[in-house]
């Protein structure tokens, strides 16, 4: 049998989880409490198994009142059933300790799911916030750079040149092949040389010949 006590300001809201809940035996309804202050002493007094808090009370909200909650009973999980649905409610909730989180719009399976998960110490986030969750998380990886083949550090222009210096032509040739200057050409072998940290027309050649630019 999981003990549950509901705090919520709205008397309605709370009249409607106690016919809800107390339809199925696996649980019983312990007591209820209408602001953030009453739960941590209702908490403390009556040492539920999960207390479904909503975060939108008088006096003391539910975020702020999750970790008293927590000190009063080691032993009690926090399931928020809110009408919010947005990332900083979500994971602010989590952040505090609460190990679900409910939206009011769910359907009654839903919030019986997440009484047993959360109950069982397990964290419950049900379908419609889950988002906000993956959302925060995606914007907290660290962004990785690609790892580039040192290939693609030269532009196609470079890469032409290299090859037809891999290919055994001056920079005069290549200018007349390529149809641009030769000081055109010995910017981009300048290039082609800092990219690649490459001294000699020997380590080009090697270079073209790995990335199979030129046959060997």
């Amino acid at each position: 049998m999981i003990r549950i006590l509901i705090a919520d300001d709205h008397v309605l809201v709370r009249e409607g989880l106690k016919r809800m809940l107390a339809s199925n035996p696996e649980f019983t309804i312990v007591g209820e409490a209408q602001d953030g202050d009453e739960a941590v002493s209702k908490v403390r007094e009556l040492k539920p198994d999960v207390i479904l808090l909503d975060i939108t009370m008088p006096h003391r909200g539910g975020i702020e009142s999750i970790r008293a909650i927590l000190n009063a009973s080691s032993a009690t999980r926090v399931l928020v059933l809110s009408m919010h649905e947005d990332q900083e409610f979500v994971v602010s909730s989590l952040r505090e300790g609460a190990l679900g989180y409910v939206s009011k719009s769910a359907d009654s399976g839903d919030l019986e799911r997440a009484i047993r998960e959360v109950s069982a110490g397990r964290v419950y986030l049900s379908p419609t916030v889950s988002s906000a969750v993956v959302d925060l998380l995606r914007k907290d990886e660290p962004e990785v750079e690609p790892v580039l083949e040192p290939i693609d550090k030269l532009t196609p222009r470079e890469r032409e040149v290299l090859r037809l210096v891999a290919d055994g032509l001056s920079s005069r040739e290549i200018a007349v092949a390529l149809k641009i200057g030769q000081k055109t050409v010995e910017t981009h072998r300048a290039n082609i040389a800092q990219k690649l940290k490459l001294k000699s027309v020997a380590e080009m050649v090697r270079f073209a010949v790995r990335y199979k630019m030129i046959e060997p």
